[in-house]
């Protein structure tokens, strides 16, 4: 199971990237034929991903239909599931209307909070429930602007309430990013800080080129300048405009980095990235299948014990190597120190002076 939910994973990930920050900017600023051939790998990507996550989240409701030690709450989540399910699966053939959208990204925001609630209380799930609870309040945010936005065309008050739950919307998704940054720093040691700093440091650089005017190398600040526009918060947030334009492609490197997190259990860091990657927009189809995928496999990894253990024995092998490492580095500046002090100095006269003997050891040629 954990080849095909990380192999899956990998899959909605890529596909997250390429339809949000890639295909939407290549309209207009590249060739014809890469136009044609970014939509078909785009759309592979994205088929193939919504058949994985729908396999995952069949064999994940049958995980949770066995587990009777999660009481009566197993079957108020299969419900939800069972709603995003049957809202999300017509988007395969045409586009949802726009109700459709909204009862989607409800439900599957209430999925995501109600999933979170358990993993909160094992030690090895907790940061990533939190992860994805703030995720699922910024999707339940984000729907309720959209939706207020929609009403309230004719009434200035109505969007100022509107672009008021945005801001709360981004400054959630803001917290949740935050949270998976010190969770890399904390399980990945050395080489989550890394990849979390170069995350950060690639979403700034991916704002960057988009922001300028004129757009920066292009075509790609072109692309990137489209890409921020369509996936930019709807309607803006009030006063941090451009937290939302940074968090936009953040969230996704981190996903990516998530990827690479090969030394936590699958169905930990699965959801993450799945979260991640969602970035809280579940009236979109596929993002609301991930964090419904995401959110049943964080629950079956809360009360499994063997995930538990495999979670410890992991950060405790990384404490131990950093240890070394630290360690090694310490010891290897006094043996240099050492090592000059027994070395041989001349003498005033020219002459190489004789190291000293140990006590009761006669002097070489005595």
């Amino acid at each position: 199971m954990e080849p095909l939910l990380r192999v899956t994973v990998a899959i909605a990930v890529v596909s997250a990237v390429l339809g949000l920050l890639v295909l939407p900017g290549l309209l207009g600023n590249v060739g014809e034929q890469a136009v044609v051939w970014g939509e078909r790998v785009t759309s592979t990507f994205t088929y193939v991903a919504f058949v994985g996550l729908l396999t995952l989240i069949g064999l994940g409701g049958y995980e949770l239909i066995r587990r009777v030690d999660l009481g009566a709450s197993r079957y108020a989540a299969l419900a939800l599931a069972v709603v995003c399910v049957g809202l999300a699966s017509p988007a395969a053939a045409r586009p949802l209307l726009a109700l459709a959208q909204v009862v989607l990204a409800l439900a599957a925001g209430g999925f995501t909070l109600f999933t979170a609630a358990r993993p909160l209380r094992s030690v090895h799930t907790r940061a990533v429930a939190v992860v994805l609870g703030f995720v699922g309040l910024a999707g339940l945010f984000r729907a309720l602007a959209w939706t207020v936005a929609a009403f309230s065309l004719a009434s200035p008050s109505g969007y100022t309430l509107a672009r008021g739950l945005s801001t709360l919307a981004v400054v959630l998704w803001g917290l949740a990013q935050l949270v998976a940054v010190a969770y890399f720093a904390t399980r990945g040691k050395l080489r989550g800080r890394v990849l979390g700093n170069a995350a950060l440091i690639a979403g700034f650089f991916a704002t960057f080129l988009a922001t300028r005017r004129p757009p920066s190398l292009a075509p790609v600040g072109a692309v990137f300048h489209v890409a921020f526009s369509v996936g930019a918060s709807s309607p803006e947030p009030l006063g941090i405009a451009p937290i939302a334009y940074y968090l936009f492609p953040t969230g996704l490197a981190l996903a990516c980095v998530a990827l690479l997190q090969r030394q936590t259990v699958g169905a930990v860091v699965g959801p993450l990235a799945l979260a991640l990657a969602s970035q809280g927009r579940f009236d979109v189809p596929l993002a609301a299948l991930s964090v419904v995928a995401g959110g049943m496999w964080l629950v079956l990894a809360a009360g499994d014990e063997r995930a538990l253990w495999s979670e410890l024995i992991s950060a405790r092998r990384l404490a131990q190597d950093d240890a070394g490492a630290q360690g090694k580095r310490g010891a290897r500046a006094p043996s240099r120190e050492r090592g000059a002090s027994l070395e041989p100095k001349p003498t005033a006269e020219g002459r190489v002076a004789e190291t000293p003997s140990p006590a009761g050891e006669p002097p070489d040629g005595a």
